[in-house]
């Protein structure tokens, strides 16, 4: 199953780059946040923070063992699963492109962190 999913992702992420989705990535506003999730990648997971988001992705803290390319999913405190693609990394800092857009009313964007 979770085979499967990963597939459908790669295909989704393909298509969205193709249809020149990932230009709306500088675009878009980025909200800092600080969100706890559980990132799955090759049959493991490791505890990481969101530090800010879009609706096309993320910037990511404790992700150390990832790389450019690589593909994951994000799982949230209410088990929502978010599936992503790595795309730079940074001692232990990644960004990552999201396979589906969020939409502007996800609760995701919505917990502004003030600092």
């Amino acid at each position: 199953m979770k085979n499967q999913l990963f597939s459908s992702a790669a295909l989704l992420l393909e298509q969205g780059n193709a249809a020149g989705l990932s230009e709306h990535r500088r675009r878009d506003e980025r909200v800092d946040v600080s969100i706890r999730a559980l990132c799955h990648a090759f049959g493991s997971f490791k505890t990481v923070t969101i530090y800010n988001i879009a609706p096309g992705g993320a910037a990511i803290k404790d992700c150390k063992s990832l790389l450019k390319g690589d593909l994951i999913e994000l799982e949230f405190l209410d088990h929502r699963m978010i599936v992503a693609t790595v795309r730079w990394w940074l001692n232990g800092l990644c960004g990552v492109e999201f396979a589906s857009r969020l939409s502007d009313e996800d609760t995701l964007l919505t917990r502004r962190v003030h600092r």
